[in-house]
């Protein structure tokens, strides 16, 4: 730092801020520090800066590690908020809330203070929700939970919109001519398989489509799930002429029911998912989904969290909100079939 700030002129202080990444240098300032830094091979001491700031640095990301970690779910909901936290200086702590040790929340909550984690990103909430969740005002972390709404006032949140991506792909079948839509639910005691399957039932209603309680079948969100499903739906005379699936996974096995059955999925029958998969872009044909923009709720969660770390977001803001999907329309699904 010394040697640093006789070559540039400036204080130990303002290169101390530079490193830091704080906002109130000028660039002109950062480019010559930085430059002089290359030059004497300097590399400053995040840790050390931290301690002596009294901040760790480090923002936690709770999350099932058993259930998502490996999935494009959690990775692309990760890749967009470390984008952000990165960029503004921070680094990524995972904590298993599936594990004996954290699933309670108030171990972890201690865990999360103890280790001066600034903040914590919650994607899905474990079962036990509320006890959780009250955990961490006892602690005062700043939260927000990711894929999950919190009727508590002083929770942060993000979920995906499941009402407004039924309607989208309700209304493209409409379009197409579709008036027997059948239904492929999702996993019970699940929310987005509630939500979705609440959606679906109000706007078949409000659409005036035709309906039979035996269109309706379990997929549990899954390729085997839904080939089952289809195969039972298939198995009535009076046939719906086109699908929809709770998710991409069992709409997939819905397709495969179809072509098992020499028909190909968007001619004889038409069938759509949720979710937005690469499986769903890669399938053959192509299938209609809604997309979950993953990666822009991680950078809105990573920015919103950061907000209140700074004392920046109003009392007035909405502490909810709800990002909406695009539809993309695929082979899939087509005209309804008249022969």
């Amino acid at each position: 730092m010394d040697d640093l700030a006789k070559i540039t002129g400036f204080s130990k202080m303002t290169i101390s801020r530079v490193f830091a990444g704080s906002a109130n240098v000028r660039e002109t300032t950062r480019a010559k520090v930085l430059a002089a830094a290359a030059k004497l091979g300097y590399e400053y001491n995040a840790l050390a800066g931290n301690f002596a700031s009294g901040r760790s640095g480090l923002i936690g990301v709770a999350v099932d590690v058993t259930a998502l970690m490996g999935s494009a779910y959690f990775s692309s909901l990760f890749k967009g908020a470390h984008d952000v936290l990165a960029n503004a200086g921070y680094r990524s702590v995972i904590f298993d809330v599936a594990s004996e040790k954290f699933s309670d929340g108030e171990r972890l909550a201690q865990l999360v203070a103890r280790r001066r984690v600034e903040g914590l990103l919650a994607v899905v909430p474990p079962q036990n929700r509320e006890e959780f969740l009250m955990s961490f005002s006892r602690e005062h972390t700043s939260l927000v939970v990711v894929g999950g709404r919190c009727e508590e006032k002083e929770m942060l949140w993000l979920d995906f919109d499941n009402h407004h991506a039924v309607e989208l792909l309700l209304r493209h079948l409409k379009n197409l001519g579709h008036r027997k839509v059948g239904w492929i639910s999702g996993s019970p005691g699940v929310t987005d398989a509630i939500e979705r399957s609440a959606a679906f039932h109000a706007l078949r209603k409000s659409l005036k489509l035709q309906w039979r309680p035996d269109w309706e079948q379990c997929g549990d969100f899954s390729w085997g799930g839904g080939r089952r499903a289809m195969t039972q739906i298939m198995a009535g005379k009076n046939r719906p002429t086109a699908v929809v699936a709770a998710n991409d996974f069992s709409a997939l096995g819905a397709c495969d029911v179809v072509r098992s059955m020499a028909m190909v999925p968007g001619r004889q029958i038409s069938v759509a998912g949720i979710d937005g998969t690469v499986f769903a872009q890669d399938a053959e044909p192509a299938l209609t989904t809604v997309s979950q923009p993953l990666e822009e709720m991680g950078r809105l969660a990573a920015t919103i969290l950061l907000e209140r770390l700074r004392g920046e977001r109003s009392e007035t803001t909405s502490n909810g909100r709800l990002l909406q999907g695009s539809l993309l329309a695929r082979a899939s699904t087509g005209p309804a079939w008249k022969g």
